[in-house]
């Protein structure tokens, strides 16, 4: 499956985070593909900024 399909399918699957510890060297890759991806797709990038939004409300009410 292509990168930026991957990135289509979790991001309508509803992923908020995803963990790239095991293997940080893919960071710049998955950046890429998510930036492209809502550079491209005004409803993608709506997505992306709900999950940052919910992402950022659950940070803030942690201890």
């Amino acid at each position: 499956m292509r990168r930026s399909l991957r990135w289509s399918v979790l991001g309508a699957a509803g992923v908020d985070v995803v963990l790239v510890s095991a293997k940080p060297s893919v960071f710049p890759a998955m950046y890429d593909a998510v930036l492209a991806k809502a550079q491209s797709d005004p409803q993608f990038a709506a997505q992306v900024d709900a999950a940052a939004a919910r992402v950022l409300a659950a940070k803030a009410d942690m201890p």
